[in-house]
Protein backbone atom coordinates (compact mmCIF):
# COMPACT_ATOMS: atom_id res chain seq x y z
CA UNK A 1 0.00 0.00 0.00
CA UNK A 2 2.68 2.28 1.19
CA UNK A 3 5.48 1.58 -1.87
CA UNK A 4 3.03 3.36 -4.23
CA UNK A 5 6.20 5.20 -6.13
CA UNK A 6 9.24 3.80 -7.75
CA UNK A 7 12.84 4.19 -5.87
CA UNK A 8 14.62 6.57 -7.25
CA UNK A 9 18.54 7.42 -6.85
CA UNK A 10 18.62 7.96 -2.83
CA UNK A 11 20.60 11.44 -2.18
CA UNK A 12 23.03 10.95 1.15
CA UNK A 13 23.20 14.47 2.75
CA UNK A 14 26.23 12.95 5.21
CA UNK A 15 27.59 9.87 6.52
CA UNK A 16 28.78 12.03 10.05
CA UNK A 17 24.90 12.83 10.56
CA UNK A 18 22.70 10.98 12.54
CA UNK A 19 18.93 9.58 11.96
CA UNK A 20 17.28 12.51 12.90
CA UNK A 21 18.72 14.75 10.39
CA UNK A 22 20.50 12.17 7.90
CA UNK A 23 16.80 11.60 6.81
CA UNK A 24 18.55 9.47 3.83
CA UNK A 25 20.23 7.17 6.01
CA UNK A 26 21.39 3.99 4.27
CA UNK A 27 21.04 1.27 6.96
CA UNK A 28 18.04 -1.66 6.47
CA UNK A 29 16.55 -4.07 8.77
CA UNK A 30 13.72 -6.03 9.31
CA UNK A 31 12.13 -4.87 12.65
CA UNK A 32 10.62 -7.64 14.71
CA UNK A 33 10.50 -6.77 18.30
CA UNK A 34 7.78 -6.98 20.71
CA UNK A 35 6.91 -3.56 22.46
CA UNK A 36 6.91 -3.74 26.24
CA UNK A 37 3.39 -3.64 28.49
CA UNK A 38 4.94 -2.94 31.28
CA UNK A 39 6.05 0.49 33.17
CA UNK A 40 3.60 3.58 33.28
CA UNK A 41 4.15 7.20 32.28
CA UNK A 42 2.74 10.05 34.41
CA UNK A 43 1.90 12.68 32.19
CA UNK A 44 0.05 15.87 32.88
CA UNK A 45 -2.51 16.23 35.10
CA UNK A 46 -3.26 12.35 36.14
CA UNK A 47 -2.55 11.20 32.70
CA UNK A 48 -0.64 7.89 32.83
CA UNK A 49 0.28 6.12 29.55
CA UNK A 50 0.20 2.09 30.51
CA UNK A 51 -0.63 0.68 27.37
CA UNK A 52 2.34 0.73 24.88
CA UNK A 53 2.62 -1.13 21.66
CA UNK A 54 4.28 -0.84 17.85
CA UNK A 55 2.30 -0.06 15.02
CA UNK A 56 2.17 -3.32 13.52
CA UNK A 57 -0.50 -2.00 10.68
CA UNK A 58 1.45 0.82 10.02
CA UNK A 59 5.31 -0.23 9.86
CA UNK A 60 6.18 -1.14 6.75
CA UNK A 61 9.38 -3.25 6.15
CA UNK A 62 12.75 -2.00 4.96
CA UNK A 63 11.74 1.54 4.97
CA UNK A 64 10.70 4.29 7.29
CA UNK A 65 7.43 5.29 9.46
CA UNK A 66 8.38 8.88 11.08
CA UNK A 67 7.39 12.09 12.30
CA UNK A 68 4.36 11.22 13.16
CA UNK A 69 1.39 13.60 14.03
CA UNK A 70 -1.89 12.47 15.62
CA UNK A 71 -5.04 13.99 15.58
CA UNK A 72 -6.80 16.03 18.68
CA UNK A 73 -8.79 12.81 18.42
CA UNK A 74 -6.19 10.14 18.69
CA UNK A 75 -8.46 8.55 14.89
CA UNK A 76 -6.01 10.08 12.56
CA UNK A 77 -2.51 9.59 12.39
CA UNK A 78 -0.22 11.54 10.11
CA UNK A 79 2.94 10.35 9.10
CA UNK A 80 6.21 9.71 6.40
CA UNK A 81 6.92 6.51 5.09
CA UNK A 82 9.45 5.86 2.71
CA UNK A 83 13.36 5.00 1.76
CA UNK A 84 14.46 8.29 1.74
CA UNK A 85 14.65 11.36 -0.80
CA UNK A 86 12.18 11.29 -3.52
CA UNK A 87 10.86 8.06 -2.13
CA UNK A 88 9.30 9.93 0.72
CA UNK A 89 5.66 11.15 1.26
CA UNK A 90 3.53 11.82 3.36
CA UNK A 91 0.40 9.03 4.80
CA UNK A 92 -2.74 9.44 7.03
CA UNK A 93 -4.23 6.33 8.86
CA UNK A 94 -7.63 6.60 10.43
CA UNK A 95 -9.30 4.46 12.94
CA UNK A 96 -12.86 4.31 14.20
CA UNK A 97 -12.29 4.36 18.10
CA UNK A 98 -9.17 4.98 20.10
CA UNK A 99 -9.19 1.13 20.45
CA UNK A 100 -8.84 0.05 17.24
CA UNK A 101 -5.70 -0.33 14.99
CA UNK A 102 -5.21 2.18 12.34
CA UNK A 103 -6.53 1.50 8.93
CA UNK A 104 -7.07 3.06 5.32
CA UNK A 105 -3.55 3.93 5.32
CA UNK A 106 -3.23 6.39 1.94
CA UNK A 107 -1.45 9.40 1.06
CA UNK A 108 -2.34 12.12 2.23
CA UNK A 109 -2.60 14.39 -0.97
CA UNK A 110 -2.14 13.34 -4.85
CA UNK A 111 -1.12 17.10 -5.34
CA UNK A 112 1.94 16.89 -2.85
CA UNK A 113 5.07 16.24 -4.52
CA UNK A 114 7.25 12.55 -3.83
CA UNK A 115 9.93 13.47 -1.58
CA UNK A 116 7.36 15.42 0.79
CA UNK A 117 8.41 14.61 4.27
CA UNK A 118 7.94 15.72 8.51
CA UNK A 119 4.27 17.34 8.42
CA UNK A 120 2.41 19.45 10.88
CA UNK A 121 -1.40 20.24 11.01
CA UNK A 122 -3.29 22.51 12.86
CA UNK A 123 -6.20 21.71 15.35
CA UNK A 124 -8.54 21.35 12.81
CA UNK A 125 -6.38 19.75 10.41
CA UNK A 126 -6.84 22.37 8.05
CA UNK A 127 -3.26 24.15 7.68
CA UNK A 128 -0.59 21.62 6.91
CA UNK A 129 3.39 22.41 7.11
CA UNK A 130 5.44 20.33 5.85
CA UNK A 131 9.58 19.90 3.57
CA UNK A 132 9.75 19.09 0.61
CA UNK A 133 13.87 19.32 -1.30
CA UNK A 134 14.84 21.17 2.17
CA UNK A 135 12.36 24.10 2.25
CA UNK A 136 9.27 24.26 4.17
CA UNK A 137 5.66 24.72 2.62
CA UNK A 138 2.33 26.01 4.23
CA UNK A 139 -0.73 24.21 2.51
CA UNK A 140 -4.37 24.79 3.16
CA UNK A 141 -8.02 23.21 2.60
CA UNK A 142 -11.56 23.86 3.09
CA UNK A 143 -12.35 20.95 4.68
CA UNK A 144 -10.88 17.65 5.97
CA UNK A 145 -12.30 15.67 3.38
CA UNK A 146 -10.46 17.57 0.87
CA UNK A 147 -6.69 16.95 -0.32
CA UNK A 148 -4.07 19.36 0.17
CA UNK A 149 -3.14 21.26 -2.87
CA UNK A 150 0.83 22.32 -3.45
CA UNK A 151 2.21 24.78 -0.64
CA UNK A 152 3.27 27.98 -0.41
CA UNK A 153 6.97 28.17 0.25
CA UNK A 154 7.50 29.29 3.96
CA UNK A 155 10.44 32.01 4.35
CA UNK A 156 12.57 31.78 6.85
CA UNK A 157 14.44 35.22 7.65
CA UNK A 158 17.62 34.94 10.04
CA UNK A 159 18.20 31.14 9.44
CA UNK A 160 21.71 29.80 8.43
CA UNK A 161 22.02 26.98 6.00
CA UNK A 162 21.36 23.90 7.45
CA UNK A 163 19.23 20.61 7.32
CA UNK A 164 15.38 21.26 9.29
CA UNK A 165 12.32 19.33 10.06
CA UNK A 166 9.92 18.85 12.84
CA UNK A 167 7.70 21.43 11.95
CA UNK A 168 4.56 22.40 14.63
CA UNK A 169 3.33 25.92 15.46
CA UNK A 170 0.75 27.67 17.90
CA UNK A 171 -2.69 27.23 16.59
CA UNK A 172 -2.68 31.56 15.19
CA UNK A 173 0.93 30.49 13.39
CA UNK A 174 2.70 32.88 15.47
CA UNK A 175 5.19 31.32 16.59
CA UNK A 176 7.24 28.47 14.21
CA UNK A 177 9.16 25.96 15.93
CA UNK A 178 12.06 23.78 14.00
CA UNK A 179 14.83 21.06 14.28
CA UNK A 180 17.70 22.15 13.71
CA UNK A 181 20.92 19.52 14.12
CA UNK A 182 21.11 19.27 18.01
CA UNK A 183 18.53 22.46 18.63
CA UNK A 184 15.18 23.38 18.11
CA UNK A 185 15.09 27.08 16.81
CA UNK A 186 12.10 29.23 17.59
CA UNK A 187 11.07 31.52 14.74
CA UNK A 188 7.81 34.59 14.76
CA UNK A 189 6.03 35.65 12.23
CA UNK A 190 6.16 38.62 10.50
CA UNK A 191 3.47 37.94 7.89
CA UNK A 192 1.61 34.90 6.31
CA UNK A 193 4.49 32.39 5.44
CA UNK A 194 7.22 34.79 6.34
CA UNK A 195 8.79 34.37 9.88
CA UNK A 196 12.51 35.60 11.54
CA UNK A 197 14.55 33.79 13.46
CA UNK A 198 14.11 34.96 17.18
CA UNK A 199 15.74 32.55 19.97
CA UNK A 200 15.67 28.55 20.41
CA UNK A 201 14.81 26.10 23.23
CA UNK A 202 17.13 26.29 26.55
CA UNK A 203 18.27 22.75 26.52
CA UNK A 204 19.58 20.64 29.88
CA UNK A 205 23.35 21.06 29.99
CA UNK A 206 24.81 18.24 28.21
CA UNK A 207 22.03 16.86 25.71
CA UNK A 208 21.44 17.60 22.13
CA UNK A 209 18.20 18.04 20.32
CA UNK A 210 16.18 15.76 17.97
CA UNK A 211 12.85 16.46 16.36
CA UNK A 212 10.09 17.35 18.43
CA UNK A 213 6.64 18.54 18.40
CA UNK A 214 4.59 21.67 20.42
CA UNK A 215 1.79 20.48 21.69
CA UNK A 216 -2.12 20.94 21.09
CA UNK A 217 -2.28 24.04 23.62
CA UNK A 218 1.24 25.37 22.97
CA UNK A 219 1.68 25.11 26.55
CA UNK A 220 3.98 22.26 26.61
CA UNK A 221 6.99 20.44 24.23
CA UNK A 222 7.85 17.58 23.27
CA UNK A 223 11.45 16.57 22.25
CA UNK A 224 13.89 14.03 21.86
CA UNK A 225 17.42 14.72 23.22
CA UNK A 226 20.30 12.36 22.99
CA UNK A 227 23.19 11.57 24.94
CA UNK A 228 26.06 9.25 23.15
CA UNK A 229 23.87 5.84 22.39
CA UNK A 230 20.54 6.49 23.14
CA UNK A 231 17.62 9.30 22.77
CA UNK A 232 14.67 9.57 25.10
CA UNK A 233 11.79 11.48 25.08
CA UNK A 234 11.19 14.56 27.30
CA UNK A 235 8.92 17.56 28.10
CA UNK A 236 8.95 21.06 28.42
CA UNK A 237 6.37 23.48 29.86
CA UNK A 238 5.09 26.96 29.96
CA UNK A 239 2.93 28.76 31.57
CA UNK A 240 1.34 30.70 28.76
CA UNK A 241 1.96 31.35 25.10
CA UNK A 242 4.15 34.30 25.86
CA UNK A 243 6.72 32.69 28.11
CA UNK A 244 9.71 30.51 27.33
CA UNK A 245 9.69 26.70 27.55
CA UNK A 246 11.29 25.51 30.68
CA UNK A 247 11.10 22.62 33.62
CA UNK A 248 12.31 19.81 30.99
CA UNK A 249 11.27 16.39 32.52
CA UNK A 250 12.41 12.41 30.61
CA UNK A 251 9.27 10.80 30.45
CA UNK A 252 9.14 7.31 32.09
CA UNK A 253 11.57 4.58 30.95
CA UNK A 254 8.88 2.47 29.76
CA UNK A 255 8.87 4.71 26.48
CA UNK A 256 12.56 5.75 26.84
CA UNK A 257 14.02 2.10 26.65
CA UNK A 258 18.06 2.39 27.38
CA UNK A 259 19.98 1.81 23.96
CA UNK A 260 17.12 2.89 21.67
CA UNK A 261 16.48 5.83 20.02
CA UNK A 262 13.16 7.30 20.97
CA UNK A 263 12.36 10.67 19.03
CA UNK A 264 9.72 12.77 16.77
CA UNK A 265 6.90 12.98 19.87
CA UNK A 266 3.30 13.96 19.04
CA UNK A 267 0.43 13.80 21.77
CA UNK A 268 -3.32 14.11 21.48
CA UNK A 269 -5.36 17.17 22.50
CA UNK A 270 -5.78 15.90 25.89
CA UNK A 271 -2.72 13.79 26.77
CA UNK A 272 -4.09 10.53 26.48
CA UNK A 273 -2.14 9.12 23.72
CA UNK A 274 1.31 9.74 22.78
CA UNK A 275 2.95 8.46 19.08
CA UNK A 276 6.32 8.79 18.34
CA UNK A 277 9.11 6.97 16.38
CA UNK A 278 11.69 3.96 17.47
CA UNK A 279 14.92 2.82 16.05
CA UNK A 280 18.24 0.46 17.18
CA UNK A 281 20.52 2.05 15.88
CA UNK A 282 19.78 5.40 14.77
CA UNK A 283 19.63 4.89 11.19
CA UNK A 284 16.15 5.92 8.97
CA UNK A 285 15.19 2.75 7.67
CA UNK A 286 15.01 1.86 10.82
CA UNK A 287 12.22 3.90 12.54
CA UNK A 288 9.11 2.29 13.48
CA UNK A 289 6.23 3.83 14.93
CA UNK A 290 5.17 3.45 18.58
CA UNK A 291 2.13 3.99 20.54
CA UNK A 292 1.08 4.86 24.26
CA UNK A 293 -1.93 5.47 26.12
CA UNK A 294 -4.32 5.37 29.05
CA UNK A 295 -5.45 2.03 29.40
CA UNK A 296 -8.18 3.12 31.20
CA UNK A 297 -9.48 4.78 28.49
CA UNK A 298 -13.05 4.42 27.42
CA UNK A 299 -15.57 5.18 24.91
CA UNK A 300 -17.69 6.65 27.37
CA UNK A 301 -14.85 8.83 28.47
CA UNK A 302 -14.19 10.19 25.39
CA UNK A 303 -17.66 10.92 23.96
CA UNK A 304 -17.33 14.05 21.40
CA UNK A 305 -21.24 15.30 22.22
CA UNK A 306 -21.49 16.93 25.37
CA UNK A 307 -25.17 17.17 25.16
CA UNK A 308 -28.07 15.49 23.73
CA UNK A 309 -29.29 17.40 20.75
CA UNK A 310 -32.35 18.85 20.62
CA UNK A 311 -34.42 19.77 17.08
CA UNK A 312 -36.61 22.70 16.88
CA UNK A 313 -39.44 23.08 15.62
CA UNK A 314 -40.58 19.64 16.19
CA UNK A 315 -42.98 18.93 14.81
CA UNK A 316 -41.47 20.76 11.33
CA UNK A 317 -43.06 20.98 8.03
CA UNK A 318 -40.19 21.46 5.72
CA UNK A 319 -37.04 22.73 7.26
CA UNK A 320 -35.74 22.00 11.25
CA UNK A 321 -32.37 23.30 13.18
CA UNK A 322 -30.24 20.47 15.34
CA UNK A 323 -28.24 21.90 18.32
CA UNK A 324 -25.69 20.30 20.05
CA UNK A 325 -21.90 20.52 21.81
CA UNK A 326 -19.63 19.59 20.45
CA UNK A 327 -16.24 18.33 22.80
CA UNK A 328 -13.91 18.17 19.47
CA UNK A 329 -13.18 19.13 16.01
CA UNK A 330 -14.58 16.80 13.91
CA UNK A 331 -16.89 14.93 11.04
CA UNK A 332 -20.05 14.36 12.26
CA UNK A 333 -22.54 12.46 10.19
CA UNK A 334 -26.40 13.26 9.79
CA UNK A 335 -28.55 10.24 8.73
CA UNK A 336 -32.31 10.20 8.88
CA UNK A 337 -34.07 6.75 8.80
CA UNK A 338 -37.70 6.83 7.68
CA UNK A 339 -40.52 4.60 9.87
CA UNK A 340 -39.35 1.16 8.05
CA UNK A 341 -35.78 2.03 8.90
CA UNK A 342 -34.53 2.92 5.68
CA UNK A 343 -31.84 5.36 5.20
CA UNK A 344 -33.62 8.93 3.35
CA UNK A 345 -30.79 11.18 3.93
CA UNK A 346 -27.39 11.19 4.85
CA UNK A 347 -25.02 14.09 5.52
CA UNK A 348 -21.05 14.37 6.74
CA UNK A 349 -19.88 17.67 7.52
CA UNK A 350 -17.10 19.30 9.45
CA UNK A 351 -17.23 21.07 12.73
CA UNK A 352 -15.00 22.72 15.35
CA UNK A 353 -15.25 22.20 18.71
CA UNK A 354 -18.80 24.35 20.47
CA UNK A 355 -21.87 24.86 19.78
CA UNK A 356 -23.13 23.71 16.47
CA UNK A 357 -26.45 24.44 15.07
CA UNK A 358 -27.25 22.70 11.54
CA UNK A 359 -30.36 23.03 9.60
CA UNK A 360 -31.55 20.74 7.49
CA UNK A 361 -34.34 20.65 4.61
CA UNK A 362 -37.03 18.49 4.02
CA UNK A 363 -39.14 20.19 2.33
CA UNK A 364 -40.23 16.91 -0.46
CA UNK A 365 -39.96 14.56 2.67
CA UNK A 366 -43.79 12.63 3.12
CA UNK A 367 -45.33 13.38 6.42
CA UNK A 368 -44.48 10.85 9.25
CA UNK A 369 -42.17 10.13 11.99
CA UNK A 370 -38.48 10.21 11.20
CA UNK A 371 -35.40 8.98 13.41
CA UNK A 372 -32.55 11.70 12.95
CA UNK A 373 -28.88 9.45 13.84
CA UNK A 374 -26.18 11.83 14.62
CA UNK A 375 -22.79 10.29 14.79
CA UNK A 376 -19.29 11.28 16.07
CA UNK A 377 -16.40 9.00 16.07
CA UNK A 378 -17.42 7.63 18.87
CA UNK A 379 -20.53 8.38 19.81
CA UNK A 380 -24.01 8.08 18.26
CA UNK A 381 -27.50 10.06 19.15
CA UNK A 382 -30.93 9.57 18.03
CA UNK A 383 -34.10 12.18 17.90
CA UNK A 384 -37.23 11.06 17.13
CA UNK A 385 -38.59 13.65 14.40
CA UNK A 386 -42.53 14.45 12.92
CA UNK A 387 -43.04 15.89 9.19
CA UNK A 388 -46.09 17.54 9.41
CA UNK A 389 -48.75 16.98 6.16
CA UNK A 390 -47.95 20.34 4.06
Amino acid sequence: MKNLFNLFSIFIISSSFAQSYDVNGNGIKLINEIAPTGGTITHGEGKVLDSIRELSEINAIDTSDAYPYISEDGLRLYYTNGSGGPDNNIYVATRSDIQSPFTNMQLLSLFLPGGSFSSWLTNDELELFYFYSSNLYHSSRVSIMDQFPVGTQVNLQGASPSFRSGPSLTQDLSQLYLYRPSMIEIYTETSPDNYMFSDSIVLPVGWESNPGQISKDGLSFYCSLREVDSTYLWKFSRASLNDPFSNPVMMDQSVNLPFKYNTQPSVSANGDMLVWARSDANLWNENQLYIAQDKSLSIIELTNLTSDPIVFPNPFDSDFKVTFELKNNQLIGFNLLDATGRVCYSETSYFKSGSITKEISLSDFEAGIYTLMISTSNDVRSVKLVKSAN
